[in-house]
């Protein structure tokens, strides 16, 4: 159980950041983008946009496919479906 809230602590955490938030909101616009374009479209530098996605890509929140010398990334939907579960189980839950 102990796994499991770290887990979710994890999740949650990684999603504190106005700059994960604002790619989160470019993926789920419904297009696989490259780390170039979400610098682009965010006005950040590639190395900022890599550093984010390798924390939203460790929690499982984004997935990465390799399209030629590119990664394309989308948001992984299912995982926010998991979590929204464990956190009405928490809420539930009297301590």
């Amino acid at each position: 159980m102990t796994n499991n809230i770290n887990k979710t602590a994890d999740f949650f955490k990684a999603l504190g950041d106005p700059t994960r938030i604002k790619i989160l909101k470019l993926l789920l616009s419904g297009k696989n983008l490259c780390v170039g374009m979400i610098a682009f479209k965010l006005n950040i530098t590639q190395s900022a946009v890599s550093q984010h996605l390798k924390v939203l890509k460790s929690n499982g929140i984004v997935e990465g496919t390799r399209a030629g010398f590119n990664m394309h990334y989308r948001v992984n939907e299912d995982v926010f479906k998991k979590y929204g579960t464990d956190l009405a189980k928490i809420i539930e839950t009297k301590i």
